[in-house]
């Protein structure tokens, strides 16, 4: 089904299958993964002082941290993005520190942690990789002329890192002319291209990654 005839399902618009519960709390449902890859609910984390609902679209960067806690920076708003932004009053970029064990979390606006990185929102240049230093305002940009990417996914370097942009980035994408795709390397701390492998799949073309289980393997090309 076309893209544009399957948005026809939704006669009031997309998202408008999903209302915006403005009195429902703040919460996290944490799961977890297990080796033989079956989930299992671990805890839900209310966000403390939250006395207002949230609009989270993206997710910037999700990580374990070393005192068990899980942190998430996030797009976020204080109202529903898609009724025309006539609701919100406050958005920006947000972290929250999510404990499964004590069943809480925090939320502050990233002000504090320096390095953000994330594809361009520009309509013009809608692909291009960019970091963003929140201390400083200082805005590096990587272009990618003739490609279509997905989110960058933030390795950090093992062991103790000097830096928090110590490490690299992976960014699946596509070369549109050429049908290809491939996954781009680049050094997190100036965006320089360290390699550019190929891919043994077919990445999809769009903001999201695309994960192909091990049952699936036939898509993988010999």
């Amino acid at each position: 089904m076309a893209y544009d005839q399957s948005l026809n399902v939704f006669p009031h618009g997309f998202f408008a299958g999903f209302p915006f519960e403005r009195d429902a709390p703040l919460s996290f449902e944490v799961l977890q993964k297990h080796l033989d890859g079956h989930l299992t609910h671990a805890a839900t984390c209310m966000v403390e002082g939250a006395r207002e609902a949230a609009h989270i679209f993206h997710s910037i960067n999700v990580y374990d941290a070393e005192d068990g806690t899980i942190v998430a920076d996030v797009t976020w708003a204080n109202g529903d993005d898609f009724d025309g932004g006539a609701s919100v009053t406050s958005r920006g970029l947000c972290r929250f520190v999510i404990s499964p064990h004590a069943q809480r979390a925090t939320r502050m606006m990233l002000s504090s942690e320096r390095e953000l990185n994330a594809e361009s929102d520009d309509a013009l240049t809608p692909n291009d990789v960019v970091k963003v230093d929140t201390a400083s305002g200082e805005v590096v940009t990587w272009a990618l002329h003739g490609y279509s990417a997905s989110e960058p996914q933030m390795v950090p370097h093992p062991g103790d890192r000097a830096a928090e942009d110590e490490g690299v980035l992976l960014i699946p994408a596509n070369e549109i002319a050429q049908e290809r795709s491939w996954l781009l390397v680049l050094d997190a701390r100036n965006l320089r291209e360290l390699a550019r492998l190929p891919a043994p799949i077919e990445v999809n073309t769009g903001l999201h990654n695309l994960f192909v289980p091990e049952q699936h393997s036939f898509l993988i090309k010999p």
